[in-house]
């Protein structure tokens, strides 16, 4: 599982899965602390055989504090699945769904609140995740598509605007582009733009947004 916390990308994986240590700058075997100095820490750590509560702490000061030196944080855990239950109590979790269409060579990128992205949006009450995609990207992008392969889900936690702690779960889709003709962005979702890109254009307008949206493309370009 992967979360993206202020836009830093926070891995959590099971002890026996191999990790590459010559990727990350720090590597810490902690002992029986409960809590890490993030403050003394920068580039890409590796927490390794770490217990719930050094996950959970952790989680909980990079919602709240902001550590721009951290590039990454993959944390080891033994109890893998008790730990993805104990993350997922800290916030209220919300599906979505979206996708990335193509037509030919070209990729489907919208501009919201200045930034490239890609079509998506929250599932309804009860609507199945493949239906909640096509009709996000449809009615974001005033598109017709064809729903492809499951890409994989990104994980993006967030406040609201109540103040609440919420994690919001995207499963995303490659989609064909069937019919672009009356193709316009929906501006009540403050939508800016539509426009089809080069795979180097978009990798290039995506650089400066958010670090979900890289990862799910970078995956897309790579298979």
């Amino acid at each position: 599982m992967k979360i993206f916390i202020q836009d830093t990308p926070i891995k959590i994986s099971p002890i026996n899965k191999k990790i590459n240590l010559e990727n990350y700058q720090n590597i810490i075997f902690p002992q029986k602390e409960k809590k890490i100095d993030l403050k003394k820490l920068s580039g890409k750590i590796v927490i390794k055989n770490a217990t719930t509560d050094i996950l959970i702490n952790t989680i909980k000061e990079l919602r709240t504090n902001s550590f721009k030196e951290i590039k990454k944080i993959t944390f080891t855990i033994k109890d893998y699945k008790e730990a993805i239950e104990q993350v997922k109590k800290i916030f209220k979790v919300v599906k979505a769904a979206g996708g990335i269409v193509t037509k030919g060579e070209k990729v489907l990128l919208i501009n919201r609140l200045h930034k490239w992205d890609l079509p998506k949006g929250k599932l309804e009450k009860n609507e199945d995740v493949t239906q909640g995609a096509l009709r996000e990207v449809e009615e974001e992008c005033n598109v017709k598509v064809r729903l492809g392969k499951k890409i994989g889900s990104t994980w993006h936690a967030y406040t609201s605007a109540g103040g609440k702690p919420m994690l919001k779960k995207i499963t995303w889709f490659a989609m064909k582009c069937i019919d672009d003709s009356e193709m316009s962005p929906q501006r009540k979702e403050n939508i800016e733009a539509v426009k089809w890109m080069s795979k180097k254009a978009a990798k290039k307008a995506v650089a400066a947004s958010y670090g979900s949206i890289r990862c799910v493309l970078d995956k897309y370009f790579s298979e």
